[in-house]
């Protein structure tokens, strides 16, 4: 939390008993273990007939997982109370068992209950159970969540998380116990908390202000992802290339080392589909392979670039040789029949033995590759009773686990594998519209925006809300990444408008996006660069943190400032209507004298000069503005 309390007062536990709240006598804490990477403590509590004992287990990305023991015992409600600073919950991100649909914003405004899980996306989540919960800003702030709701006593009506605001105080109350009940047996309750910032933004092997994707700028850390595993010669969503041939990896590394690709070694392995040449199937195999070996001379090693496959954690193809035996494992069905050909895209989780042997070729892919990019990180439910995590009611419905903790321990152990054989990687979960903590933590890129595709205004698709609340990644500390937006048409008359607006979002959200046009933006990104943007002299102000030098009037904006050496550039970006805009900046603070005069970056056209660090000019909808101030 950079050193600043999120909570406006300590967690409490909150026990009511025979319809009044029971006093809680707390029985002493005990650091159980602690070692460099992990610390264990337990304590306990005791609350009228209730007793319970809490083992906390801390990682060394401060992820805690709490497991909360209850004894038999009579009780009316169980909840943990979380008190938080209203101030610093200015945002909220709420995610059920699907993507797209999560919300993430602003925190709901007003006193009293203002928001509960009721209102959260669910997909296959059964009962009033809700799995994950962020409040905060920027960067700070904490989140609350779990993979089931296994040993939790709910009733049908009472959601499982609300949000009450007073006195400055927003409250999170997670409730484990909805209904009278007497406990006749132990209930163990597994959730987790952590807070953000996780860890600061990536430094190495340069600046993440330096990190590109698609774009070749002088001085910048370039990465190529891989779009699908097709490029590097998988059939599916396989772990490893056709027949476990591995010498297409071979191959890929050579030309990164030599620049030169082996051409008949490339003629022979698409021959090797044995597939009729000229059909499209072979055409299809074709473009997918002579693609990547067209790109290697773009991603060579001597040039500081980074060049990353696709995987898809949540696929499998029903060839792989590992299928027969571990499909009941992988596959979220608790029943499934047993397939020899075709595949799953979406219905894999990766539970343990998925991860041992998905670690086991992401080993081999080093050989070529810098890192992994994992596509579908979402949460979704896993029917599967044995290693899935899912559990069953007395009533006989099933409950699935939400692949959680199985996701974060799969990019963990992925980084600490990359870690231990000396190599930097780029790890890139495309994360749309789940910006999940604990499962992202350990990644240095977040992907988003695979939503809202078309031809709109990017300032129409995305909320500023909603993009700081999900999309910048400075709560994890993961470079933030966006998809296209799903419109490639250049000829088109209004494609480089809309790219624009697409530009100006990014700007001002320090957002890279995975395009490599249009040709304006890369001109534009150089500019920034040779004005020191990513080096360590180059201060940058975001707008939503405390401290912005830059105001606005006029127009609906948001801006971002960067001042180095008495000199200042500033973003000003539309997100209304436009029109005629004021931009008054605190030079003091960005670092100037009182006598400045500003000009657009891109035209080098001289700016109206109202007073002394005060300028006007007029903005067209969803625009922006660079200007450059000495």
């Amino acid at each position: 939390s950079l050193g600043q309390p999120v909570l406006a007062a300590p967690m409490s536990w909150e026990v009511v008993s025979g319809g009044s709240t029971a006093p809680i006598k707390a029985s002493g804490f005990k650091v159980q273990s602690a070692k460099p990477h992990a610390v264990v403590t337990r304590t306990g509590w005791t609350a009228g007939t209730l007793k319970a004992s809490v083992l906390s287990e801390y990682d060394y990305d401060g992820m805690t997982k709490v497991t909360l023991t209850v004894s038999p015992g009579s009780v009316d409600r169980l909840s943990l109370v979380i008190p938080i600073n209203d101030g610093i919950a200015k945002y909220m991100h709420a995610c059920g068992d699907a993507l797209r649909y999560n919300y993430a914003g602003l925190a709901p405004a007003g006193e009293g209950r203002v928001w509960d899980s009721s209102k959260g996306n669910r997909t296959n989540i059964v009962g009033t159970f809700y799995p994950y919960i962020w409040l905060g800003g920027g960067e700070r702030g904490l989140c609350w969540f779990a993979d089931n709701d296994k040993d939790l006593v709910l009733d049908d009506k009472t959601p499982t998380i609300d949000l009450t605001r007073s006195n400055g105080v927003l409250t999170l109350r997670v409730h484990f116990i909805t209904k009278p009940v007497q406990l006749d047996r132990t209930h163990t309750i597994v959730f987790g908390l952590q807070a953000t910032p996780v860890k600061p933004m990536p430094e190495q092997p340069m600046n993440w202000r330096k990190w590109q994707f698609s774009k070749g700028i002088p001085g910048t850390l370039w990465n190529h992802t891989l779009g699908a595993s097709l490029y590097y010669g998988c059939t599916s969503f396989d772990f490893y290339p056709r027949d476990g041939d591995f010498s297409i990896w071979d191959k890929i590394s050579e030309a990164r080392d030599t620049g030169k690709v082996d051409e008949d070694f490339v003629k022979r392995w698409i021959d090797g589909y044995g597939v009729k040449p000229g059909s499209d199937e072979w055409k299809y195999f074709d473009a997918h392979i002579r693609y990547t070996f067209r790109v290697i001379p773009s991603v060579l090693r001597k040039d500081n670039t980074f060049l990353v496959p696709y995987t898809n954690p949540r696929g499998i193809g029903f060839h792989a040789k590992e299928w027969p035996t571990f499909q009941d494992e992988w596959v979220n069905y608790a029943y499934f029949n047993r397939e020899k050909s075709g595949g799953l895209a979406y219905e894999i989780t990766p539970t343990r033995s998925f991860q041992d042997c998905a670690l086991w070729y992401y080993k081999k892919m080093m050989t070529c590759f810098d890192g992994i990019y994992w596509d579908n990180i979402y949460m979704a439910g896993n029917a599967d009773t044995v290693v899935g995590n899912a559990w069953v009611d007395d009533a006989g419905r099933n409950h699935p686990g939400m692949g959680l903790f199985a996701m974060r321990d799969l990019i963990k152990r992925t980084a600490i594998m990359f870690y231990e054989q000396g190599r930097p990687g780029q790890f890139i979960p495309h994360m749309t519209n789940t910006n999940i903590v604990p499962i992202l933590s350990f990644a240095n890129v977040n992907l988003d925006w695979e939503w809202q595709y078309g031809q709109r205004d990017f300032q129409d698709r995305f909320t500023p809300d909603l993009t700081v609340a999900e999309t910048i990644g400075r709560q994890i500390g993961n470079v933030p990444l966006i998809l296209a937006g799903g419109w490639y048409d250049s000829a088109a008359p209004d494609w480089a408008r809309v790219m624009r607006t697409r530009l100006g979002v990014c700007l001002v959200h320090e957002i890279r996006v995975w395009d490599w046009q249009p040709a304006f933006e890369a001109e534009l990104l150089k500019k920034l660069y040779d004005f020191g943007y990513g080096e360590k002299d180059c201060r940058v102000f975001n707008y939503w943190n405390e401290g912005n030098p830059v105001k606005v009037e006029g127009i609906n904006a948001k801006t971002i400032a960067m001042s180095r050496g008495g000199k200042a550039v500033v973003v000003v970006t539309d997100y209304g209507e436009g029109g005629d805009a004021k931009v008054t900046l605190d030079l003091k603070a960005l670092g100037m004298s009182s006598e400045v005069e500003s000009k657009d970056l891109e035209t080098g056209g001289a700016m109206e000069k109202v007073s002394s660090g005060v300028f006007r000019f007029s903005l067209k909808k969803h625009d922006y503005k660079v200007m450059v101030v000495e």
